[in-house]
């Protein structure tokens, strides 16, 4: 029998003596990412104190707002946009971000996520709530989610399935829109999470932990997130980001010496060994072949998809 699957294959960057002009960018970026870490330490290093909140519709990177930026997310289209200053003010457009409204109460928040079609956004904050909003952030109100250590969160396109990680505790996952959660998974310490359109191929990530010698890998689920299955080691995964069919997935790695690596995902073809008893996940509008061979055993012969997962 044979499967297709998703395997994460590592694109490492060429290694070259950067020049003058980009030696100095880096220094910037180091000490923004210092003095960064300083001001807050639980939260991940490595983003700008203070930056241009910058939109490309055109190709010009025209300059819209200048703030201590954290975290972004968007609809489909790009018409919503919310984007979390370093504060955890949530800022929300409904024009393809020209301009720009404050929303709710200042709080630690850490994650966001919008609907495709712009309806709800959704915030996560650190020993806080994750919270929704029906109407562009007019009004926020907290679901029952748990107080964790929220680090990320995804949603499906329609907004109706949601999957929330937590540093030190388990995943979470609905699929009512947040009305209510379930604990997923072993605690871990989770650093991000991502979702297909229809919420069912799930991607999160772990990161190290500088007191315990652990490996982390990058855990990945077919099925709203009730099974999950330890994928490709690292020495830190901090972000990641899927295509709305799943079948596509990006990450990055960072070590202790502040050496990211960018990874991609790629289909192949492995064999499992032929048994009577198993189980294949596969996600919406894929197909596989299957021909029984007796013996209560059946072989796989073709499969259109690269989501399948036999067990």
């Amino acid at each position: 029998m044979s499967r297709q699957r998703q395997r994460l294959v590592g694109k490492r960057g060429q290694s070259s003596q950067a020049s003058g002009s980009q030696q100095g960018q880096d220094g910037r970026r180091r000490r923004n990412d210092e003095v960064q870490a300083s001001r807050d330490q639980v939260r991940h290093p490595g983003v700008a104190v203070r930056d241009v909140l910058r939109v490309d519709a055109d190709g010009l990177g025209q300059a819209r707002a200048q703030k201590e930026w954290y975290a972004l997310a968007s609809s489909a289209d790009g018409r919503v946009v919310a984007a979390l200053t370093n504060s955890g003010q949530v800022w929300v457009s409904t024009d393809y971000a020209i301009n720009w409204t404050a929303t709710g109460t200042t709080r630690d928040r850490t994650a966001l996520a919008v609907s495709a079609d712009g309806s709800r956004i959704f915030a996560a904050s650190q020993n806080g709530p994750i919270e929704v909003t029906a109407d562009d952030g007019a009004s926020w109100l907290s679901t029952p989610a748990p107080v964790r250590l929220w680090k990320g969160i995804a949603s499906s396109a329609d907004g109706t399935r949601l999957v929330a990680v937590a540093d030190g505790g388990s995943i979470y996952t609905s699929s009512d829109a947040g009305l209510s959660w379930t604990a997923r998974e072993t605690a871990r310490h989770w650093s991000a999470v991502t979702s297909s359109a229809d919420g069912q191929h799930l991607v999160a990530t772990t990161i190290e932990n500088i007191f315990l010698s652990t490996t982390v890998f990058i855990y990945t689920s077919f099925d709203q997130g009730v099974t999950w299955t330890a994928r490709e080691p690292s020495d830190g995964w901090t972000s990641v980001a899927s295509s709305a069919d799943g079948s596509k997935v990006v990450a990055v790695s960072n070590n202790e010496e502040g050496s990211g690596t960018l990874w991609t995902s790629v289909p192949s073809s492995e064999s499992t060994t032929v048994g009577t008893v198993g189980l294949i996940i596969g996600r919406q509008h894929e197909a596989i072949e299957l021909q029984y061979i007796g013996g209560g055993v059946f072989l796989v012969l073709d499969a259109i998809g690269t989501g399948f997962d036999v067990h």
